[in-house]
């Protein structure tokens, strides 16, 4: 990998959970045009744009709370997010970002699979952010007689005479929306659970945007309802937005094997990152939150071979003490219990660490520019910051520029640490393993 490989990503929050990583693997069949596709915990559409701008993103999926306030960021965009505000996906042209919604193709794209066909039927969204919107223009544009209902009134109401469809409040009318419709699209977000189970009856078709343990989905079992699940919505919009990022044509088999699949749960928990980010200092901080052992990679091998890391660099030479490096972290992730790990700025640049964090462990990347990283650590301390006849922020910016893709496809998560004391950081990460854990 070099700096001009693509790089993609999904932010949202939260987002660990998300599953985009691992479809657009599978999409690209096991080729090796794959390209590094990872997390970013972003929080706020502000910083999403930062980072595509300062990881030089080739594109990205937004995904909630951001499909609206990201638009109005974004100088481009194609008909469907100028008729809507809303956006999934960002792609980039040299410096130019341009806005596409593909959620209006899942939408279409789960119920023909299932075999639903809209036009003329009364249909009830609930929800009017960037999903419900999409849903509502979908079915609308089918032929569908629409319907949003949304707890904030105001929001269904401008969505509705956007459209021309028709809006109602989230109140005791809802029972009477739900008995009314045959197609019922839930856009509310995890959490928010209104559509109740005696209200369901078997001629109703739900789709669902929530992919992960919905409770609608056995209340539709038991009442006998046609259930299509958030995975057949994002896998359909996910094939148009990887030609969107790609140009190509994705492996579809392989997405539908993938998405049957559970996601699998590493043990571990790895920061990678520059010296600076600040590694030492949240792991540590991690670790108490956690509740988790805590263990640091350039700890272990100055503890096993009686010296610091710089000496043994400086004596031995980067490649002995990259030798050493790959097999303590070999002997860390092979420990049965988890545990926080604390690993070197340039571990990544091992194919076989890079291949062994990916299946072992939660692998972060805790961002940092290189002004950020020199200004934080003592660079004396750090040779390879010295080594090259340039000025340390030089030589942080050259490593910087060399190890973002390997960063961007050895982890599974991106935290950026600009402006955030690691405090905030690991409250960040604490919250996003966290909600992946109770799914």
């Amino acid at each position: 990998m070099t700096p001009d490989t693509p790089l993609h990503a999904v932010a949202g929050h939260p987002i660990l959970h998300s599953r985009s990583p691992r479809l657009f693997a599978a999409a690209y069949g096991g080729t090796s045009a794959a390209a590094p596709y990872t997390r970013l915990a972003a929080r706020s559409a502000e910083e999403i744009i930062r980072l595509v701008d300062e990881l030089h993103l080739t594109g990205i999926n937004v995904t909630a709370p951001y499909k609206q306030s990201i638009v109005p960021l974004v100088p481009d965009a194609a008909p469907a997010v100028r008729a809507l505000g809303a956006a999934n996906t960002i792609t980039r042209q040299g410096d130019r970002l341009t806005a596409h919604n593909t959620d209006i193709d899942g939408v279409t794209g789960a119920l023909s699979a299932a075999g639903i066909t809209p036009r003329g039927l009364p249909c009830l969204v609930l929800g009017a952010g960037g999903a419900g919107s999409a849903a509502a223009l979908a079915l609308r544009d089918a032929g569908a007689r629409v319907t949003i209902a949304n707890r904030t009134a105001d929001r269904a109401t401008a969505l509705a005479t956007l459209l021309g469809c028709a809006a109602a409040p989230v109140d005791a009318s809802l029972p009477g929306l739900v008995a009314a419709s045959a197609i019922i699209v839930n856009t509310l977000p995890a959490g928010v659970d209104l559509l109740r189970e005696q209200w369901i009856d078997p001629r109703h078709v739900i789709l669902d945007a929530i992919y992960r343990d919905s409770p609608l989905a056995p209340r539709a079992a038991r009442r006998r309802a046609r259930y299509i699940p958030g995975l057949d919505w994002l896998l359909h919009q996910a094939i148009p937005s990887y030609r969107l990022l790609t140009g190509a044509e994705p492996d579809r088999e392989a997405m539908e094997t993938l998405l049957s699949l559970p996601p699998p749960l590493p043990p571990h928990i790895a920061l990678v990152g520059p010296a600076g980010a600040g590694k030492t200092t949240i792991a540590r901080l991690l670790a108490d939150a956690t509740r988790l052992p805590l263990a640091d990679t350039d700890r272990e091998i100055e503890r096993c071979a009686g010296q610091t890391v710089p000496r043994l660099i400086a004596t031995g030479g980067e490649r002995a003490f990259r030798d050493l490096e790959l097999q303590t972290l070999r002997d860390l992730l092979d420990r049965p219990d988890p545990r926080v790990i604390s690993c070197g700025g340039g571990i990544v640049t091992l194919p076989e660490a890079r291949q062994i964090l990916r299946a072992r462990a939660t692998v972060i990347w805790l961002h940092a520019t290189p002004e950020d990283c020199v200004e934080r650590i003592d660079v004396t301390t750090r040779p390879l910051l010295l080594s090259t006849g340039d000025t340390p922020l030089a030589a942080a910016t050259t490593l910087y520029e060399r190890r973002k893709p390997l960063y961007t496809a050895t982890a599974g998560l991106v935290v950026d640490t600009t402006k955030r004391d690691p405090l905030q950081i690991t409250k960040i990460i604490h919250e996003e393993i966290n909600t992946c854990i109770r799914g």
